[in-house]
């Protein structure tokens, strides 16, 4: 599992900078790939690691189901959390309207 934690934070680190991960993660086995899908899961990383790898020619040439579920869930999880963050910035509208402080964290 090791291994494909570095992968995962190679392709965290790429997303940070805008930049792709074709050349840190080429050479991974069918199993790899699934384990990587499902460790970025389990952090809710799965649309930073899925926009790092989209247009990697290793991660294109991977097993279709996977590739589909992959994209699936990364879209899922964006609009999940483009609507906790819609929802956070009305609340935080209302309490700053009557003066209540509040602090946002994540959790």
């Amino acid at each position: 599992m090791e291994a494909i934690q570095k992968q995962l934070m190679f392709c965290v680190a790429a997303y940070r900078q805008g930049e792709s991960t074709a050349e840190q993660v080429s050479g991974l086995s069918d199993s790899d790939w699934k384990e990587l899908y499902q460790l970025s899961g389990i952090h809710k990383l799965t649309p930073v690691v899925y926009e790092t790898l989209r247009h990697s020619p290793d991660f294109c040439g991977k097993d279709t189901a996977l590739l589909w579920t992959w994209r699936q869930e990364s879209m899922i999880q964006a609009v999940t959390q483009a609507q906790r963050t819609q929802k956070l910035v009305q609340i935080s509208g209302v309490l700053q309207k009557h003066k209540v402080p509040h602090a946002v964290v994540k959790g």
